[in-house]
């Protein structure tokens, strides 16, 4: 007669449960109270999201940078977008977390992790909106520099609508049905830096940017940060030598 042994799970496993229940709600509760009280700056950054007429006049009041809602939503979609990339990591390479610390005599927690990942996500988007606003002070002209910094903000903020309820169900689900909707969280990530990069070219089009211009932004902001990005994240992680 053998006796079945139950495994019980990790303290920081358990734990991780709890932090993840309360940003989940928090996001969730925040986001529920922007729609109730705040649901005509949702309904002017849909319209933006969808046409640029719309974000011409947004970029006419000369608010939507510097208006707390704005810094709360992007706060909102650096959380969301950390979430998805932790919950990825656990289920197609849990290595990556592991082995990124290696040769670091601390280890670092989920929680650690999502709190670097939200800060370098906003960082990131902070950081590259003052690069836009850079590139034309040294050129000298616009060539649509401005909508270029006001789409990068309200894109993601649209973003986050969707990807916070997205987020949530796939930590409260079984597998597989986890893996599909972290799936879709990333390709909801990629569509809409790509429907970014093509507004953006068309509007650089639009003021009769020249190519030389096009191919500098591409590379400087668009490609090369993201490759360097990838490759300290592959290095870092053993996979790339």
């Amino acid at each position: 007669m053998t006796l079945l042994s139950i495994e019980k799970p990790e303290l920081s496993q358990v734990s991780a449960h709890y932090w993840i229940f309360g940003i989940i709600i928090f996001l969730l509760s925040v986001l529920a109270f922007s729609r109730v009280f705040y649901g005509h700056l949702i309904s002017d950054r849909l319209g933006a999201y969808t046409a640029s007429r719309y974000l011409k006049q947004l970029i006419r009041k000369e608010l939507v940078l510097y208006h707390p809602y704005s810094l709360i939503t992007l706060l909102l979609f650096s959380m969301a977008t950390s979430l998805v990339l932790l919950k990825a990591f656990h289920l197609f390479s849990p290595q990556v977390l592991t082995q990124a610390a290696t040769g670091i005599a601390y280890r670092f927690n989920d929680f650690q992790w999502f709190l670097m990942g939200t800060g370098v996500v906003l960082i990131w988007i902070v950081g590259r909106a003052f690069a836009f606003k850079l590139v034309e002070f040294l050129i000298g002209n616009d060539y649509g520099q401005t909508e270029n910094r006001y789409r990068l903000i309200i894109f993601n903020q649209v973003c986050g609508y969707a990807l916070i309820p997205l987020v949530s169900i796939a930590y409260f689900i079984r597998e597989p049905l986890d893996k599909w909707l972290i799936l879709a969280c990333l390709g909801l990530l990629l569509l809409n830096y790509l429907y970014r990069l093509a507004q953006s070219l068309i509007t650089a089009f639009n003021y009769s940017a020249n190519l030389l211009y096009l191919f500098l932004y591409l590379c400087t902001l668009e490609f090369v940060p993201l490759l360097i990005i990838g490759s300290m994240v592959l290095k870092e992680t053993g996979l790339l030598k």
